[in-house]
């Protein structure tokens, strides 16, 4: 019967793209504004955990939080951290010690209107403790990478934004392999505010380059850049001159290979303050693998600043898509927020995803990782939002089904509806309308494409309602396809 099933699947069903990202309802997370987001396996049990930094009150008050996988994309908030709470800042994964687990950077304002950059090393369970005396500036609208700058094997930094004293700063600071950092001094890198910043191996000579953006402070230039250094491959930079990036702030930066050519293009959003009035940009650049770059124009991106990147293959084509939030222009001026996702063709060229279920914010953070498992890519979402008139923060968690559904999905796709979903110990309940009595196939598959159960039932004209009784399937994800000849519905089921 299973390999009937596939066969026909096979042969009725086109795999195509169908974007069914969904809001997980496993937890409510605390809303932040001015926020972070980053995953990592802080435990070392195979999942993904989540550390989330923001404001969380109309007060200013400030908080950092860490959330615990139990493997199938529900998280558990721990209790207490030392974390220090900050807004305005960044989190960065990253093993500096070299002990095999998970450190982390966090930059930002804390609760009170201090600057910081604190590394915090873990024992391998997931517990912290914060490392003192390190020669990094405190900053603030920053932003910070880990990288091998100097070839040695260990993780060095990059951290940029404004510092206590209220200038910008750009600086590097090399790793001795044990998480003991030194800053490295002579580097031609400009101090910034309403910093970004990545790397990238633009240039193919096995080394990391460093693109920095935002407003040039102190002196000797003033006003945004857009500056490139090239690294020698022994953490010595020097600044390509004639690059065709737009100097902007308040903006991010994201390189990725969109068009296939197994080079480092980029992504830079932000606003150039020397053109009045001021215009928001989202603009992608090509590689031609030397590290010269071209700007495509006649992309769909929305212009945004106070916005946030994020690349990856949410719909399993090998290319990557791209998912870009933040402030957007307006002919009004009014306040614009946006959340969009496009897919790629594999040569560069961006759809825009119509109907996603996101939330529409700036000041905010993305993170994209498989937190349930199931080897597709799913996102989680921080920022500042308009609630109906009144200011609001959220922190969401969305759920990707597309890779999965990709599998199986005609382009009529059965509008199904689960709850509750994830399901402990009790029915899973199963909604869809039809148009016409007929007859429809209800099947239960686990990840392999295993049919656990199958059945038919005689559909009436309206609202259908099953249930499915899962109290003897063992905790995981599932999937649910109903298809009755012409259409084809798949939806993804967690079991508690």
């Amino acid at each position: 019967m299973r390999t009937i099933t596939l066969l026909l699947l096979s042969i009725l069903v086109q795999p195509i793209f169908a974007q069914t990202f969904s809001e997980s309802t496993s937890y409510s997370f605390g809303g932040v504004f001015g926020g972070a987001v980053d995953f990592a396996d802080v435990e070392g049990d195979g999942d993904l955990d989540v550390l989330v930094t923001g404001k969380i009150g109309l007060n200013d008050e400030t908080e950092t939080s860490l959330y615990l996988n139990n493997g199938l994309g529900v998280y558990d908030k721990v209790g207490s951290t030392i974390f220090e709470g900050v807004m305005f800042g960044t989190i960065d994964f990253s093993d500096v010690d070299m002990d095999g687990d998970q450190d982390v950077l966090i930059t930002g304002e804390n609760n009170d209107n201090e600057y910081i950059a604190e590394i915090y090393l873990n024992d391998g369970t997931g517990e912290f403790f914060e490392i003192l005396d390190t020669p990094f500036d405190g900053v603030f609208t920053s932003s910070t990478v880990f990288t091998d700058i100097d070839n040695d094997g260990d993780e060095d930094v990059i951290i940029a934004g404004i510092n206590n004293e209220n200038y910008g700063t750009t600086k590097l600071y090399t790793n001795d392999g044990n998480g003991v950092f030194s800053e490295l001094i002579g580097t031609p890198f400009l101090g910034v505010v309403d910093a970004a910043i990545d790397v990238a191996d633009v240039d193919g000579d096995g080394d990391f380059d460093l693109l920095v953006t935002g407003t040039n402070s102190p002196a000797p230039v003033s006003g945004p850049i857009a500056n490139l250094y090239i690294n020698n491959g022994m953490g010595g930079f020097s600044l390509k001159n004639d690059t065709p990036f737009e100097p902007c702030l308040a903006g991010d930066i994201a390189f990725a290979d969109v068009d296939g050519d197994n080079d480092q293009d980029v992504l830079i959003t932000g606003y150039n303050s020397d053109i009045i009035p001021n215009v928001n940009f989202s603009k992608l650049y090509t590689n031609d693998g030397l590290g010269n770059y071209t700007e495509i124009t006649g992309t769909p991106f929305s212009g945004v600043f106070l916005s946030s990147i994020a690349f990856a293959d949410i719909d399993g084509d090998n290319d990557q898509d791209v998912l870009i939030t933040g402030r957007g222009n307006s002919e009004t001026q009014a306040t614009v927020r946006v959340a969009i996702l496009y897919t790629n063709d594999g040569f560069g060229t961006f759809t825009e995803v119509t109907n996603s279920p996101f939330e529409q914010v700036d000041f905010s953070g993305i993170a994209f990782g498989d937190v349930d498992g199931d080897e597709d890519q799913d996102v989680m979402l921080t920022g500042m939002i308009d609630d109906a008139g009144s200011i609001d923060y959220i922190t969401k968690l969305y759920i990707n089904e597309s890779m999965t559904s990709s599998m199986y999905e005609s382009q009529n796709d059965i509008g199904i509806k689960v709850h509750p979903n994830p399901v402990l110990n009790e029915k899973l309940n199963i909604s869809f309308t039809s148009n016409k009595q007929q007859s429809i196939n209800v099947s239960f598959l686990d990840v392999h494409g295993r049919t656990l159960l199958y059945f038919f039932k005689q559909t009436v004209i309206g609202e259908n309602n099953y249930s499915i009784d899962v109290t003897d399937f063992p905790k995981g994800i599932y999937f649910l396809k109903l298809d009755d000849g012409q259409q084809i519905g798949i939806r993804k089921v967690v079991v508690q």
